[in-house]
């Protein structure tokens, strides 16, 4: 399958249900709010209406923002000590709502059963334990690229060249986003073959389905760098939106909060739409059994180097057995096959009584 059709069919399935992009964006939004409402409880009385507030909306007061902070007046300990526990909150709800987007976009379970939450409560535990693989694959990732650019800092400053230091972060992150491509894709792939058969061997899955997307590039990488380009268009339109108008009324401040959130809405739809083209390639390529303790060895799909998948037969074509019957053995011929038969009386000359037909010879005479 390519990409492209992958990314069309899941566009339809999300389409077809728009339901799951709200939920998609309500995840976001409301954890976005309640921290929101911590910080302006705890920050209202420094930052209302007073100049460093203003300077801070002009975007003009970073290294401000920096000692405010760090300044033990600030009474923002509480919040900052929380972030790591508002954070696994995050992920446990993102967690839970992936699970029930995958059941629905599966397509197997019944509207009237309510997918949805069947699949919150089903994949759960699943989900959980592949993030985990997956954050830690992630962090390792991370100390690398942390270690090479402090190696690549040091570097530039025994040399005083600037120029070097910024080129060679660059490069890393680059190289730190082609890695992480990889990660993401064997991780969503994952879940998707442990919801789909109902397995929880999700070690084993995740490095499975590495391996199956590292084998096939082509048909994978592209499909992820158009979803990661459009998500990255949207952040840059938001920034550049805000940066350039600066609103003065109520008014202006309301209008600018609804297009925030349309193009929110409009990354939620690109989250649930990279769901299902994931889900559409995997059930093209014939639904491996990647989360499986023991995989059978039955090859039932391949990806040539142009992105489709070639179906691999089951079943012969023309639907003759594999293995032929072996022939039966000569039969002897006996003196009795030599004599002429008598004929066998047809169905017209039989009686209705059930008795024996007639030899045609007394029937002459």
């Amino acid at each position: 399958m390519k990409f492209l059709t992958a990314i069309r069919h899941g566009f339809h399935r999300t389409h077809r249900s728009k339901g799951l992009v709200i939920i998609a964006w309500l995840a976001s939004l409301v954890p976005a709010l309640l921290l929101s409402s911590l910080f302006a409880a705890d920050l209202g009385e420094s930052l209302d209406r007073s100049l460093f507030a203003q300077s801070q909306y002009a975007h003009n007061g970073m290294g401000v923002w920096i000692d405010f902070t760090s300044s033990p007046a600030s009474d923002l300990q509480p919040i900052q000590g929380a972030i790591g526990t508002r954070f696994l909150l995050v992920l446990l709800l993102q967690i839970l709502v992936s699970a029930g987007i995958v059941e629905v976009l599966l397509g197997r379970t019944p509207r009237d059963q309510r997918p949805f939450f069947l699949g919150m409560g089903r994949h759960f535990w699943r989900f959980f334990r592949s993030a985990f693989w997956f954050l830690l694959a992630v962090g390792v990732l991370v100390a690398l690229l942390a270690a090479l650019m402090g190696r690549l800092t040091e570097h530039g400053a025994d040399i005083r060249d600037g120029g070097f230091q910024l080129t060679g972060w660059i490069v890393t992150l680059l190289v730190g986003f082609l890695l992480f491509i990889p990660l993401k894709l064997a991780y969503d792939l994952s879940r998707v073959a442990a919801a789909a058969h109902h397995e929880g061997s999700t070690f084993k899955g995740f490095f499975r389905a590495l391996a199956h997307v590292l084998r096939n590039p082509l048909a994978l990488f592209p499909l992820y760098l158009v979803f990661a380009l459009l998500a990255l268009a949207v952040f840059v339109g938001s920034m550049a939106l805000r940066d350039a108008w600066i609103p003065a009324s109520m008014g202006a401040i309301f209008g600018m909060l609804i297009v925030q959130q349309l193009l929110l809405l409009f990354r939620a739809y690109l989250r649930v739409g990279l769901w299902g083209s994931e889900i559409a390639y995997y059930q093209a390529i014939g639904e491996p059994h990647w989360c499986a303790k023991k995989q059978k060895k039955k090859k039932t799909a391949e990806v040539n180097e142009e992105g489709e998948t070639e179906t691999m037969p089951l079943i012969p074509v023309t639907g003759q057995p594999s293995d032929p019957a072996p022939a039966e053995p000569p039969r002897r011929v006996l003196a009795e096959d030599l004599l002429p038969q008598a004929p066998s009386a047809t169905l017209d000359e039989r009686p209705l009584d059930g008795t024996a037909a007639p030899d045609p010879d007394e029937r002459k005479t």
